[in-house]
């Protein structure tokens, strides 16, 4: 069975400002000032003028775990660790 817990930090918005990309999970944001990445909510990807710009976000972060798989699991592919999301995410690109 995979394990995966939720944590909110007291449902504040935050704010992010770091490199808009892709990746096989969803857009994210690539932050400028720990290169931690955080997937936004509800947006499967950035348009190809959008990659590698500059972009301010905000709303609520959870945080996602998970556990890796047990040998009786099949293997697939997946996130292990921590999965940061930004729900309802907002944002605009900083020139």
């Amino acid at each position: 069975m995979t394990l995966v817990s939720y944590s909110c930090f007291d449902n504040k918005d935050i704010v992010i400002v770091g490199t808009a990309q892709n990746a096989k999970a969803g857009a994210v944001v690539i932050s400028r000032d720990d290169e931690k990445m955080y997937y936004l909510d509800g947006l499967v990807s950035w348009d190809e003028r959008s990659i590698g710009k500059l972009v301010k976000v905000t709303g609520r972060l959870v945080e996602e775990k998970k556990e890796p798989p047990s040998n009786e699991e099949p293997i697939k592919q997946q996130i292990i660790g921590i999965k940061r999301i930004i729900q309802k995410p907002k944002w605009e690109f900083i020139k």
